[in-house]
């Protein structure tokens, strides 16, 4: 990866991504999570995009969280602040 680019990252099932927020964003399609060097991305209509929308606030910027993505019905996204 070149310095300035940016890591596209689509969680499968059980997978844990966990980073400093850098920011939060969306388009007509996705749903963004911002870290340093990387974005995690979710289709805006997703149940997931739904949640993380729901539970991320832009005053969460600048803390370490975690964003697990399950199988758990009602639950396909969990996501823990986890302290410094």
């Amino acid at each position: 990866m070149k310095k300035g680019e940016i890591n596209t990252i689509w969680l499968d099932l059980w997978d844990e991504f966990v980073g400093v927020l850098k920011g939060l964003g969306k388009d007509d399609s996705t749903f963004r999570v911002s870290f340093e060097g990387c974005r995690l991305i979710f289709n805006l209509d997703s149940e997931e995009a739904k949640i993380a929308q729901k539970i991320l606030h832009h005053n969460l910027i600048g803390q370490k969280i975690g964003l697990l993505r399950t199988d758990i019905p009602g639950k396909p996204i969990l996501v823990r602040i986890i302290a410094n």
